[in-house]
């Protein structure tokens, strides 16, 4: 069963709730499948309803901790990924909040055929981040709806893990965090692994959940960076985000020291051992 999906949530003061083809990275091409926008109405609610249902009649569901989902900003949702039923489980978690998440998605995944981009967008809010390639458009495209008051959902692994083990994030949420100046909410996924992992045409499982932890604001994310290069403190935020996952994870409470990490990184980097992937150029070339 394929994962309905959903990317990102705006405010509910603001404009309609599907915008269609203005989620596309590039302009519309004249070989694009064209959908009637009643059928796109009719469509919608289809898919809101059989995502409804899957989650709550389907399978046995849990949340915890949806007291810490603000209803005052706008946010980055920063959560583990390991399995297709991920991103409608972070919407339902989010209850209210989650009636517009749509979430930023591998372009060349789920946009690289003429049928995939028609129904992702027309029948869902997926917004198409490049892996690879133009990296500089893709993020200006994604920065330009946290600037226009979406809450965005991101996976900071970069893909599905096919063990359901936590990889390292990537620091492409903490560009966006700074760029955008805003403040990031950390959700750990369980269950979706066992349930429906990569690779998986059947579920097998039937326990999911989902655990909300508090907000990290940014001028908490912009006091912990401050005097830090670009790309040492997009890679510092990607590190605190994970740790908070690991704490909901684990359910414990262990504070994150960053100076500790920051030291272990200067060390690192004396001895050869540590490269920093995303360099401060490829980022800038974002913000230009």
């Amino acid at each position: 069963m394929r994962e309905l999906l959903t990317v990102v949530n705006r405010e509910a003061s603001q404009a309609p709730r599907r915008e269609g083809a203005r989620l596309r990275l590039e302009p519309e091409k004249e070989d694009e499948i064209r959908i009637p926008e009643f059928v796109r109405a009719i469509g919608n609610k289809t898919v809101d309803l059989a995502q409804r249902a899957l989650y709550e009649r389907l399978l046995h569901t849990k949340y915890e901790g949806q007291t810490n989902i603000p209803y005052h900003t706008n946010f980055i949702v920063a959560a583990n990924h390991s399995s297709h039923l991920d991103m409608g489980l972070v919407k339902m978690a989010l209850a209210e909040a989650g009636t517009d998440l749509v979430a930023l998605a591998a372009a060349d995944y789920f946009f690289d055929t003429k049928y995939k981009r028609a129904y992702m967008e027309n029948f869902t809010n997926l917004v198409p981040m490049e892996r690879t390639g133009s990296l500089r458009q893709s993020l200006r495209h994604a920065r330009s709806f946290l600037d226009r008051g979406y809450n965005a959902l991101i996976f900071p692994e970069g893909t599905r893990s096919m063990t359901g083990q936590m990889a390292d994030f990537k620091p492409v949420i903490g560009y966006l965090a700074l760029a955008s100046r805003v403040s990031i909410l950390p959700v750990y996924l369980e269950g979706t692994h066992e349930a429906f992992p990569k690779g998986s045409t059947i579920l097998k499982s039937r326990d999911v959940g989902a655990r909300v932890g508090r907000l990290i604001a940014i001028d908490e994310l912009e006091e912990m960076t401050r005097g830090l290069p670009r790309a040492e403190a997009y890679h510092l935020i990607s590190a605190r985000v994970r740790h908070d996952i690991v704490n909901l994870r684990d359910r414990t409470n262990i504070k994150f020291d960053a100076q500790a990490l920051h030291q272990q990184w200067q060390a690192e980097r004396r001895s050869g051992k540590l490269r920093i992937e995303a360099s401060d150029e490829q980022f800038a070339m974002a913000e230009a």
